[in-house]
């Protein structure tokens, strides 16, 4: 949806063919894998059904080690809720206008409609805890950076001078960084136990990680300048003139004069 797809995104279920590598007992007990028997629904026709019918079922995974049961049925409904108002054209040009001139992700506008039309106290609470709670400076200051200061680019000024150009693109990074701050941070400090809240504070390794991780994206592009340095294409485009006078007389096809 961010690189323009609009039309149509399929979304499917996870099912487990017996001759796979997933049907092995073994293989599902390493991975946690907890699976339903469904019925196999004919999605591109409708079958007619007669009684001596031999009904097909397939076993849908709905749970793993690395994803609980309620991760996926959160994620399903996500992708069903994605589906109706995007892609089934329900609410997706106020989606595009939305993400289009205020840079709201679209992730963050179905997430908000869920919370609101699903009547869920604890879905609400969530996304007003966003707004309202303890972290809710780091929420307005990812919509500061990613929404609000990029809407200077519209003066022709900002947008023709590099140094403003550039601190304008460090804050934009800043502001993705605390997006993911916002959704992990705020997701998890309080759950449906009010005994187990808490407050997350970096210690001094969460620190060393998150520096350590720009140290090493800065050694790589060096690396890479190291080895392979930046050519100037302007200067190359001049170049070539040159070379080709060298090998004799030429047209603007690159073919001697007098050739046809």
């Amino acid at each position: 949806m961010e690189n323009g797809q609009h039309n149509r995104i399929q979304f499917n279920n996870l099912s487990i063919l017996p001759n796979a590598e997933m049907g092995d007992p073994g293989y599902q007990a390493k991975y946690g894998m907890v699976t339903v028997e469904s019925k196999i629904i004919n999605i591109h026709g409708e079958r007619v059904e007669l009684d001596d019918d031999v009904p097909e079922v397939q076993d849908l995974v709905i749970a793993t080690a690395a994803m609980p049961h309620a991760d996926w049925r959160r994620t399903r409904v996500f992708c069903w809720m994605t589906a109706l108002l995007h892609f089934d054209k329900l609410f997706q040009i106020p989606l595009i206008l939305a993400h289009g001139v205020s840079g709201i992700a679209y992730r963050d506008m179905i997430e908000a409609f869920m919370a609101w039309y699903s009547g869920n106290p604890a879905e609400m609470y969530v996304a007003l805890n966003r707004l309202t709670g303890p972290y809710k400076h780091y929420y307005w200051a990812l919509i500061a950076c990613n929404i609000v200061l990029v809407q200077s680019l519209w003066l022709k000024k900002i947008r023709s001078t590099p140094w403003i150009l550039w601190c304008v693109a460090m804050v934009v990074n800043a502001g993705m960084w605390l997006e993911r701050f916002v959704i992990v941070v705020t997701s998890l400090h309080r759950d449906f136990l009010p005994s187990s809240w808490g407050m997350y504070q970096g210690t001094i390794w969460d620190w060393s990680t998150f520096i350590g991780t720009i140290g090493f994206f800065c050694a790589l592009v060096f690396l890479f300048i190291r080895f392979l340095p930046m050519i100037s294409i302007f200067e190359m485009r001049t170049l070539v003139p040159e070379a080709e006078s060298v090998g004799g007389p030429s047209t603007a096809m690159g073919r001697p004069e007098g050739e046809v």
